[in-house]
């Protein structure tokens, strides 16, 4: 322990230990930061999770760093004790974790797969783009917004033949396919 004391030029054991975590939590960080700016991302979800939280690597490299350089900042800075200065910085340091824990959180609830849920067509309107036939003898396909893209999907109707051009209501889905009646506007403003 003497020789890490006198590395880094402090006087007690545990500030050696600070600066040891420090300097190395860091720079795991800064060398995983520049893999992810050229594209190779390491950040892995660790086996374990905080109420339902998933903990990554960033997260525990966080509560390191940030723990660390805070008992460097108050051991150096501060007439604190040693106890108290490792309660402050393991303060600092589950802080920092849970923050990262919720950001990363966050991201994760950024990402969007792009699949279309037809489902969400259910109670729309949609424009007809190749005639339906009527009575459910034939498919025909209907022009529709769902979950901000403009999609077509094919759709039957119980009803008579509607024609291309038509307004649709979308009241339910059956085999990936859109049942539709036609839409009457006038019926929902009186």
């Amino acid at each position: 322990m003497e020789v890490l004391q006198a590395f880094f030029g402090v006087s007690t054991p545990l500030e050696a230990i600070f600066w040891v975590v420090a300097v190395g939590s860091s720079s795991l960080l800064g060398i995983k930061t520049i893999l992810a700016l050229i594209g190779l991302d390491l950040d892995v979800d660790l086996d374990f999770d905080i109420a339902g939280d998933d903990v990554s690597l960033s997260a525990v490299l966080t509560f390191l760093g940030l723990g660390s350089w805070s008992g460097v900042l108050l051991s150096n800075q501060t007439e604190l004790g040693e106890g108290s200065v490792l309660i402050a910085s393991i303060f600092s340091g589950i802080v920092g974790f849970v923050t990262m824990v919720l950001l990363v959180k966050r991201m994760k609830g950024l990402e969007d797969s792009g699949n279309v849920e037809i489902d969400n067509a259910i109670g729309k309107t949609a424009d007809v783009y190749l005639g339906i036939p009527a009575g459910r003898e034939g498919e025909g396909q209907v022009q529709i917004l769902v979950q901000g893209r403009l999609m077509i999907y094919e759709a039957l109707t119980e009803g008579k033949k509607i024609e291309t051009g038509e307004k649709v209501l979308v009241y339910d889905v059956e085999g990936g396919k859109l049942l539709v009646e036609k839409y009457d506007n006038k019926a929902l403003t009186t």
